[in-house]
């Protein structure tokens, strides 16, 4: 079993070669500078390196997945990278709000406060000093007319931030196909029928669900790298014609003369 799955995940590779090495390009110089040290001066610079990690992170687990051929599981993955990229536009859009933003994103942790304030064990004294944490932090937090938190950060749906930063199509296609995939719908099913039986797990969709996670991971690279500055503007050019021009055609041909 084990030898069989080894020779499955290397004829998936090799059939999808052009997306994977696309994947390594990007990913390889990212865990690289992840690990750099950097200044997070700024609640900023903060907020938007959290978001980044978890991006490179969700970048990272596409690989494994792809290669075992779950591609609804993949694709729920690239999804989240789609949204990071939307709330890192968002965060970035608009430099004098760009702070305060970053102070928003953070403080949302602090919704979590009323609940811990819930749990009769704590001392007087801990008690207190979450208290304070809170009560320093809930000008920054968001309420609907009931008083209570918005789901999100920024008071805004994953297609207002779409709408705000001209990525409608996006959502409209990518977010909503993904969206379909992540939660089981039929409209998002990944199957494939092999000798009249239904396949378990299937590659078919392996390319464009790579090159579009990774493509949304470079948008939330490039801001994060013009904050940080620790890639060189080559190797960010260098990204970039590599995810404008990958060529899906020769890819697909290349697949077909592996199998």
């Amino acid at each position: 079993m084990i030898q069989t799955n080894a020779a499955a995940k290397k004829a998936t590779i090799e059939r999808h070669r052009a997306a994977f090495d696309f994947w390594f390009f990007i990913h390889e110089p990212l865990e690289d500078v992840v690990a750099r040290a950097r200044n997070h001066k700024g609640s900023f610079g903060r907020a938007l390196d959290l978001l980044f990690i978890q991006a490179f992170k969700s970048h990272g687990s596409l690989y494994s997945l792809c290669v075992l051929g779950h591609c609804e599981d993949a694709a729920t993955i690239a999804r989240r990278i789609l949204e990071i990229a939307f709330q890192v536009g968002y965060l970035d859009s608009e430099e004098p709000e760009r702070e305060n933003r970053g102070k928003q994103y953070l403080a949302y942790f602090w919704h979590l406060t009323i609940g811990i304030l819930a749990d009769p064990s704590l001392t007087p004294e801990i008690r207190q000093r979450w208290q304070q944490l809170y009560e320093q932090n809930k000008k920054w937090l968001k309420f609907n007319k009931r008083g209570r938190p918005l789901p999100s950060w920024s008071g805004l749906s994953f297609a207002d931030l779409a709408s705000k930063l001209g990525m409608q199509e996006s959502y409209d296609v990518d977010y909503r196909f993904l969206s379909n995939a992540a939660h089981s719908s039929a409209a998002g099913a990944m199957w494939n029928v092999v000798g009249g039986s239904l396949q378990i797990t299937d590659d078919t969709f392996v390319t464009p669900i790579l090159v579009y996670g990774t493509r949304y991971m470079l948008a939330v690279t490039e801001i994060w790298n013009a904050h940080f500055q620790l890639l060189e503007d080559q190797k960010i050019e260098a990204f970039r014609n590599q995810g404008l021009n990958f060529d899906f055609k020769a890819a697909k041909d290349a697949g077909k003369r592996s199998s």
